[in-house]
């Protein structure tokens, strides 16, 4: 079983220079796998960062250029040119754990599953925030439930997802209109109800695992406001309303002004963290609107079919 690593990057050197000390040095002379790194247009160190690792490491290393904006643009590029029979997404700012390649083998080689959704843990850079409840956790990729295999009927997390070759050759690579660099997120969700609806097997597989890094950046209340939005507008791509888009605007905006008005009265309570959670939940909604105006008025166009990628490089 040859295995396939697709790291998707842009501007993160320092966090690429991590995780890729933490992929080769302990597997670099195990056969069998290699390492795609598809740069999706950085503009910093990032492509000095990956020449040293491909010089180091010349026959696991290959780097790719996406120059087409966002990272479903650049996961297609990088499948495009796997040679794995089992091929397996992860992200620059992870550190796997040092049987992270063994694990895959072991899961793909002793089951007959199609896809497998990997253990990932959250390293806080100086603690984990109050604020910050399950939702928000998972937001950040948080996979966590024991050490036992099980069936897996959810969403797969790009930060730590493997698949078959022979799957993705089926039912095509990622949506360009979702995902970072573009509506934001859930490429991967998206993905994943694909797999779910062509009745693949999928399992929750936690010998696979990576931990996620996340810095004090990453946590300002002001981001991640900014990622509710945002994860909202994704979701709009996968979700219809009912209603229509001006009665549904209607309804969103007095959830908004409720949401915004019982977070006042949390503040006074002394619960800062409810009413932050509040008015996150406030702009989940409010975005997933703004993407259903979007579409009625033509400025956006609901999601298209993802592209068939055929045969593999081999």
């Amino acid at each position: 079983m040859f295995v396939t690593i697709l790291i998707c990057t842009r501007n993160r050197p320092r966090e690429l220079e991590g995780m890729l000390n933490s992929l080769l040095t302990p597997n670099a002379r195990e056969p069998g796998w290699e390492v795609i790194i598809v740069d999706n247009g950085s503009t910093d160190d990032t492509p000095r960062v990956c020449d040293h690792f491909q010089a180091a490491f010349p026959e696991k290393c290959r780097i790719l250029v996406e120059a087409r904006a966002g990272k479903s643009n650049a996961l297609n590029a990088g499948l495009a040119h796997a040679r794995g029979d089992v091929l397996a997404l992860t992200d620059d700012d992870v550190l796997c754990d040092a049987g992270y390649i063994s694990g895959i083998r072991e899961v793909f080689t002793n089951n007959s599953v199609d896809a497998a959704q990997g253990r990932v843990l959250l390293d806080f850079e100086g603690g984990r925030p109050s604020w910050l409840n399950e939702r928000s956790a998972a937001l950040l990729s948080l996979r966590d439930f024991g050490d036992s295999m099980l069936d897996w009927d959810d969403n797969l997390t790009g930060a730590n997802m493997v698949v078959r070759r022979t799957v993705i050759e089926r039912i095509g690579g990622f949506s360009p209109q979702i995902g970072a660099g573009a509506a934001g997120f859930m490429e991967d969700s998206e993905f994943s109800w694909r797999l779910r609806r062509s009745g693949y097997k999928l399992i929750y597989a936690p010998q696979i695992l990576v931990r996620h890094q996340i810095n004090r950046a990453q946590l300002q209340k002001g981001l991640f406001l900014d990622r509710y939005f945002r994860w909202g507008r994704s979701e709009a791509y996968l979700g219809n309303i009912t209603a229509s888009v001006w009665r549904f605007g209607v309804y969103v905006a007095k959830e908004f002004i409720f949401s915004h008005v019982a977070s006042i009265g949390c503040v006074v309570a002394g619960n800062p963290d409810a009413a932050f959670r509040l008015r996150c939940e406030a702009l989940h909604r409010l975005g997933f609107y703004y993407q259903h105006w979007r579409f009625a008025t033509g400025r956006d166009l609901p999601l298209q079919s993802p592209p068939l990628l055929g045969r593999l490089e081999c």
